[in-house]
């Protein structure tokens, strides 16, 4: 009796196949295709790579533009500039000074870099070597030039070479050895002296005895060279700041006749303003009689609108009030109500006890 085997087809397609079937080829990468999950097994999550989404561009604020100081720039464009290490930016926008410059730099060579050709007949020039020395000696003789030509810088820089030519020919060096016997000198009759102390006071104060000028003892030339003594010496001062000297004008005994040479006084304002512009802070007239109009009448066509509007006419017989809303107490004498100790020549009156007999 025949044992009744159930047929399994699964079984049966198994075992015929393998037998005459090839053996399987190897898998391609393609094929690790994870199985398909079963009732009971974790379900496979595949891999889906999140999409790149970009930051949103948010501006910034604007900023206005502020100007950097005129220093500040120099020193980095010139700071090195006999290597050239430091260069200005080609987009920074170009105003007077760096402008005369670039003017001068061309002329007669960069900061601490002249050129050869005025190395030796420039070389113990006060003006030609602030120009080279630092940066802010040159800074304040470039802002000086271009202020007294309205801040054109090829007006300043022709106003430049006039003056290095001038000092050249007049060989103004020479009167810098004996500036002090040249301001008190008898035939001179300068009336001006300098009575700040640079230690103590960072204005340059002078004060001007005008009677002292008399035009019938006074030698022209001799009153030359204590004039140029006198600006060489308050002009180039390293310690003062810039644009700030003040002058007193004392007019107590003055007579329009005696004491008004105007050729002498017309060449000595030329000279100030065309060789050594814009050092004026404020000028104080102080005891003058009514006949100051006329002569300050004939005058003032040679003067400067800018220096003319730095005049002060003190008709006070205590003028510490009035001097004290121009310049600190620091830079008024003491026998005017401020802080100055003042120092005058040996040859020059007593001015201190003459403010005292009328105050």
């Amino acid at each position: 009796m025949r044992r009744y085997i159930p047929f399994n087809s699964a079984a049966h397609s198994h075992s015929s196949d393998s037998a005459t079937s090839p053996p399987p080829s190897p898998k391609s990468p393609s094929d690790d295709t994870p199985p398909p999950p079963s009732s009971c097994s974790r379900p496979h999550i595949p891999h889906v790579p999140l999409p790149h989404v970009p930051l949103p561009h948010v501006p910034l604020p604007h900023v206005p533009h502020v100007s950097v100081p005129h220093v500040s720039v120099r020193k980095l464009f010139h700071a090195n500039s006999s290597s050239h290490a430091l260069q200005p930016d080609a987009q920074q926008e170009s105003t007077p000074l760096t402008a005369l410059s670039a003017l001068i730099d061309e002329a007669i060579g960069p900061l601490g870099a002249p050129h050869s050709k005025y190395a030796t007949s420039m070389a113990h020039d006060r003006l030609f070597a602030e120009l080279h020395d630092s940066v802010q000696s040159r800074i304040r003789l470039e802002t000086q030039f271009l202020r007294a030509r309205q801040g054109n810088p090829q007006e300043a820089m022709t106003m430049i070479t006039t003056t290095l030519t001038w000092r050249l020919k007049t060989n103004i060096n020479h009167y810098l050895a004996h500036s002090a016997a040249n301001m008190i000198h008898p035939d001179a009759c300068f009336p001006m002296h300098i009575i700040s102390n640079p230690d103590t006071c960072k204005q340059p104060v002078a004060y001007g005895l005008i009677r002292l000028l008399d035009k019938k003892k006074v030698d022209k030339l001799q009153f030359q060279n204590a004039m140029f003594s006198f600006l060489e010496s308050i002009y180039f001062a390293h310690t003062y700041i810039l644009d700030d000297m003040v002058i007193f004008l004392d007019f107590r005994d003055w007579s329009i006749r005696r004491n008004t040479p105007y050729r002498i006084v017309k060449d000595a304002i030329q000279t100030l303003q065309e060789y050594y512009p814009d050092r004026l802070g404020r000028v104080f007239l102080l005891n003058y009689p009514t006949t100051i109009r006329a002569a300050y009448t004939a005058i003032s066509p040679i003067i400067d609108t800018g220096a003319k509007e730095k005049i002060v006419w003190i008709a006070d017989d205590d003028p510490s009030a009035t001097l004290g809303k121009y310049i600190p107490p620091k830079s008024i004498p003491t026998f005017l109500g401020g802080e100055l100790e003042a120092v005058f020549p040996h040859n020059w009156p007593d001015v201190a006890s003459e403010f005292g007999k009328t105050r």
